[in-house]
């Protein structure tokens, strides 16, 4: 009867949470809806179980142990997921970096959002104190955005007084995945010109690389990062492309701030998120 009224009380706060979020922020995240699927999924078993121990009946004892090593397992597993993102989430990177790839976030109509604003406030701390620094803004245009993502950050930067010329734009990419490619690319290409210059087209040296969002999202998005370099290099290997050859890269998280009613929702995504990427072979 106890473990039914537990039950039902994180049903109800699951809800309660899913009402808090919806209010505050939106429901254009489909994953939201997840907290009102828990709790109702726990509102309903703890009433059941709680129905059932009140009439007498008891559960098989079998049952009972192998219901309860699943949650526990699979509370341990989510804990530790959530304790490794959140150590990321926390790192602080070296100084002098040569590229900071901001990645992009919601724009509403002409205003960037507040989790976006984070990231690039984060950004003008660093590129104010590492002058050399290029910055990258990555982030397309979607539906309700009146102008790419990028583009909002370029201009947000730039009123901050960051000079437009240490700053390059990706304004196609609609994912993570697309954000980091197309950051690449972009680096990719800044260095062959640049070799270009030197008399030294097609050797592109080691680069020092900061990748900047939220801390929920840097676990996931270095290890997407780490991975397509990875890809990239292997790729030149086999083919003897140089147009396409990197040097060795080190990359960093830096993690912005965010709001503390979206934690719960941000880091139990994350953890499926990391999951379904590293099944996809994604990271």
């Amino acid at each position: 009867m106890l473990a039914g009224g537990i039950m039902m009380g994180f049903g109800m706060l699951s809800i309660a949470y899913f009402i808090l979020y919806a209010v505050h922020v939106d429901l254009n995240n489909v994953f939201t809806y997840f907290w009102l699927v828990l709790g109702g999924m726990l509102l309903v078993s703890g009433f059941l179980i709680y129905r059932l121990y009140h009439k007498g009946d008891r559960l098989p004892k079998w049952l009972v142990v192998s219901a309860g090593s699943v949650c526990g397992a699979l509370v341990l597993f989510f804990a530790i997921m959530i304790g490794l993102i959140a150590k990321e989430a926390h790192s602080q990177p070296q100084p002098d970096a040569d590229y900071m790839i901001v990645l992009g976030a919601r724009v509403k109509g002409d205003r960037i959002s507040p989790m976006l604003r984070y990231r690039l406030d984060k950004a003008l701390v660093y590129l104010s104190d590492n002058p050399d620094t290029t910055v990258i803004v990555s982030g397309g245009q979607g539906p309700g955005e009146n102008l790419s993502e990028a583009a909002a950050m370029q201009d947000y930067l730039v009123q901050k007084g960051i000079d437009s010329e240490r700053i390059l734009m990706d304004d196609t990419s609609l994912n993570t995945d697309e954000n980091i490619r197309n950051s690449i690319e972009l680096i990719r290409q800044q260095e062959l010109e640049a070799g270009i210059e030197t008399g030294m087209s097609g050797e592109i040296s080691s680069q020092h690389i900061i990748l900047l969002s939220n801390g929920f999202h840097l676990f996931r998005a270095t290890r997407i990062m780490k991975k397509q370099i990875r890809d990239m290099q292997e790729h030149a290997d086999t083919t003897e492309d140089v147009s396409v050859e990197l040097g060795e890269m080190t990359i960093e998280g830096l993690g912005a701030h965010s709001r503390w009613y979206l934690a719960p929702n941000s880091y139990v995504r994350e953890v499926f998120a990391v999951v379904k990427y590293k099944l996809c072979g994604q990271i």
